[in-house]
């Protein structure tokens, strides 16, 4: 137990708004602080921060309380821990409890089972059983130096070597189980979850080894295999590297974000100590927030291939949501990190971390280079979705000057992009109509040719191709089955729900490809969707053209009134045309 003496005095030495400083970014509105809520996704910045109160209260999700609680929240420790922490912080030291075996905390006996499993792991590389480890470790010009500092390790090729070890040092098979390092037998016992693995060990910030992440070293699936969530890991909320990036990153304040654990090493190794990397390729919203703790630009490097690039716009979302500026490496003809620094030097991807460029950039290069620019059908194509995508910028300015970038590379007038950007802003607009009319539910007809299409587009290398020359992707009015369509152009059906992250969005693959076939002449059949889902876009501007013609008549704007009319027109003729 912490006296209370010492509690009372750690609580009135600490000053929550830097506590939560060290966490989140800031910013002084009147006599408090606000940021983007932790603890819930939200757009608009409702979580508070009192110094003169010393508490937190987020308006948004009702989470609150004093510093403790704050900690207690973010580390995901208990109360006693949340106090060392506080306490740590500042230089106050808090004697921790001696208590051991049963009275020893559940969280800490798994740190203990931990923390021993990579003791273990590392004895194994050194001894006669790591051969094949070191002849990887060899392979892939990892310096002892590396090795050491991250302690990398080697699970042996023994279905109980570690849970043997483990046991005889007094350890429960439940908590072996609990902690990620043993299953259970069939019939009765425990054996080794990784074998014949090199190891990395995850570390959080504060030093504590959470699990481990195993590289297959023979042809055994996954490639990499990481601990399972735990009462003191998950996945999603940490980055492998970060334990030894965290003061680099914060004092360049920038983050270099790669895909795998050798790429953090070999980076580490030439110098490049801000360098961190998610435990799979897509990063979660939670770790661009644990990035924002340290970071105001993150620049990533990813693999050089679809997948990767894939990623990357994935990861670009996220830390823009978390308000990071994002920068994206162009590794030139190389794959990943590790091979650009092997083969060409640390002072070759030193040029590529300055010259790296900004990920809307980067984003709008590769949505123009997917089309033949040759072609004036290509060229619109392009232009329509670099608007789709510019919508989503939401500084203004910054917007406008994308525009005239993407309108330079496609050689069009940019009024042309700006325009398409205006009218699929109508999409995501309030202001000055009705709540019903932004969030009003397309009829039951769209949704369900929504669904055929894809279903047909799943099915069909015909019907794909006429949805593609047909509907672009912003004319889906269901997002979930437009983030579909989106991904469909760019990636084999069956590639799909690997790739998706929306548990929503896979449902709705999952669907189309076991649902019921369609039958029928599937020309036919994609036509009549596709003029049903253009049809019911085509009403809805009608709609909106016919609001802002009585807006501007109000006025007596005749100029505007003039080519409002001239619109109106010609969509109703569009409409017609569909249903002739």
């Amino acid at each position: 137990m912490i006296p209370k003496e010492k509690i009372e005095e750690i609580r009135e030495k600490a000053d929550i708004v830097a506590v939560v400083s060290d966490y989140l970014a800031l910013k002084k509105r009147g006599k408090n602080y606000l940021a983007l809520c932790p603890f819930h996704s939200e757009k608009t910045a409702s979580f508070t921060v009192s110094q003169e109160k010393q508490l937190f209260h987020c308006f948004g999700c009702g989470e609150g309380g004093n510093v403790f609680a704050f900690v207690m929240k973010m580390e995901k420790v208990e109360f006693p821990e949340a106090v060392e922490i506080v306490g740590e912080k500042l230089g106050i030291q808090v004697e921790k409890s001696k208590s051991s075996g049963a009275l020893k905390s559940y969280r800490d006996r798994i740190y203990d089972l931990l923390s021993l499993a990579c003791k273990f792991y590392e004895s194994n590389l050194d001894s006669k059983s790591g051969a094949k480890a070191r002849e990887y470790i060899e392979k892939r010009k990892l310096s002892p130096a590396g090795v050491k500092g991250f302690r990398l390790g080697y699970a042996e090729d023994n279905f109980n070597s570690l849970t043997k070890h483990l046991l005889s040092r007094g350890a429960k098979p439940e908590d072996l189980e609990a902690a990620g390092l043993a299953l259970p037998g069939k019939e009765s016992g425990h054996y080794d979850r990784f074998r014949n693995r090199l190891m990395f060990p995850i570390f959080d910030t504060r030093g504590h080894i959470l699990g481990f992440s195993g590289r297959s070293l023979n042809e055994e699936q996954p490639k990499y295999l990481n601990s399972p969530d735990s009462i003191v890991f998950n996945k999603g909320e940490v980055l492998f590297g970060l334990n030894l990036a965290a003061d680099a990153v914060k004092k360049s304040k920038f983050a270099i974000l790669v895909e795998g654990n050798i790429d953090v090493v070999s980076c580490h190794e030439a110098g490049f100590k801000n360098t961190a990397a998610p435990l799979g390729t897509a990063l979660t919203t939670s770790q661009a927030k644990l990035i924002k703790r340290f970071a105001e630009t993150a620049v990533l490097s990813f693999d050089s291939d679809a997948a990767g690039y894939a990623a990357m716009e994935r990861a670009q979302e996220a830390l823009n949501e978390a308000e990071l500026l994002v920068r994206v490496l162009d590794m030139g003809k190389y794959k990943d990190p590790d091979e650009l620094i092997k083969a060409a030097g640390r002072d070759r991807f030193a040029e590529c971390v300055k010259n790296s460029i900004p990920a809307t950039e980067f984003k709008i290069k590769r949505i123009i280079s997917r089309f033949n620019l040759a072609e004036v059908e290509g060229r619109a194509r392009a232009a329509h979705q670099v608007a789709e995508f510019l919508v989503k910028e939401k500084d203004k300015i910054v917007q406008r000057e994308y525009i005239k970038y993407a309108a330079g590379l496609l050689k069009t007038d940019e009024d042309l992009i700006s325009s398409e950007v205006r009218k699929r802003t109508f999409y995501n607009r309030s202001s000055g109509m009705p709540l019903r009319s932004v969030t009003k539910r397309p009829p039951d007809k769209i949704i369900e040719a929504e669904k055929n299409l894809l279903k047909l587009a799943l099915t069909s290398n015909e019907a794909l191709g006429l949805i593609k020359a047909g509907l672009g992707t912003d004319e889906f009015s269901d997002p979930n089955n437009r983030e579909v369509f989106k991904k469909l152009q760019e990636l084999p059906a069956e590639q799909l729900l690997l790739e998706l992250g929306s548990e929503e969005q896979k449902r709705i693959v999952r669907e189309a490809m076991l649902g019921e076939s369609l039958e029928g002449d599937i020309k036919q059949m994609t036509n009549d969707c596709i003029n049903a889902v253009k049809g019911y876009k085509v009403k809805k501007q009608i709609d909106q053209v016919r609001q802002d013609l009585m807006a501007e008549e109000k006025i007596g704007n005749l100029e505007a009134v003039k080519r409002l009319n001239s619109e109106y027109h010609s969509l109703s003729e569009i409409l017609r045309a569909m249903t002739r």
